[in-house]
């Protein structure tokens, strides 16, 4: 469980170098938006927040105490989308101390990565909590509320991880197998589908 803690799931990208919408890609009977989702629920995290584009939005059922809100801005890039979900999260739930950003590409992604981000910041008392693979640091990553504004303030096509970048030393990491893997062009998704034929379980770490 991970109190306190929202999850904002950035899923308003065109997937313009993959041809179709990436979150709206099938794997046994669900998408990765779905999976994304249904992990974020197992970790108790709430409110839970999915924000989206025009083009998405008919196509999505959001289960239960998630938020869904469309990104108008969406073509501008991805800050105007975490600028987006962090407005909600201050309307709909002012007292959250921290928000977990995620993105919904990475099929690695576990309901046990959402609580060993919380559980790092609690053993560190740092106020950034970001994900380690290949080499480098990103995504999903947990920023306490006193980093907020610098959310807010981020432009275009410059992300969240230009905040880690820039506050390094209030940073800790944890690793997370497989987060490296994430879907933008359509070999990548051949790769990740030949890969996964040998296992059972969707999400399963390896």
């Amino acid at each position: 469980m991970i109190p306190g803690t929202a999850i904002l799931i950035l899923a308003a990208g065109f997937s313009k170098r993959l041809g179709e919408l990436k979150q709206l890609l099938q794997y046994k009977n669900q998408t990765l938006l779905e999976h994304t989702i249904g992990e974020a629920q197992k970790s108790g995290a709430d409110p839970i927040i999915v924000v989206t584009n025009e083009l998405l939005s008919p196509f999505i059922k959001i289960p239960g105490g998630t938020f869904l809100v469309q990104n108008e801005q969406a073509k501008t890039g991805v800050a105007s989308s975490i600028i987006t979900g962090i407005k909600l999260l201050q309307a709909i739930a002012p007292l959250s101390t921290g928000v977990i950003i995620s993105v919904c590409d990475q099929p690695y992604i576990s309901a046990g990565i959402f609580e060993a981000l919380y559980s790092k910041q609690v053993e560190t008392n740092k106020p950034l909590v970001a994900s380690a693979y290949a080499g480098t640091f990103g995504t999903p990553a947990l920023f306490h509320k006193t980093f907020f504004s610098q959310l807010m303030a981020l432009h275009a096509d410059a992300g969240a991880k230009k905040v880690l970048q820039m506050n390094y030393k209030e940073l800790a990491v944890i690793t997370f197998p497989g987060g490296e893997v994430d879907i933008d062009t359509r070999n990548d998704w051949d790769n990740f589908l030949r890969l996964k034929s040998e296992h059972s379980s969707f999400g399963s770490q390896e």
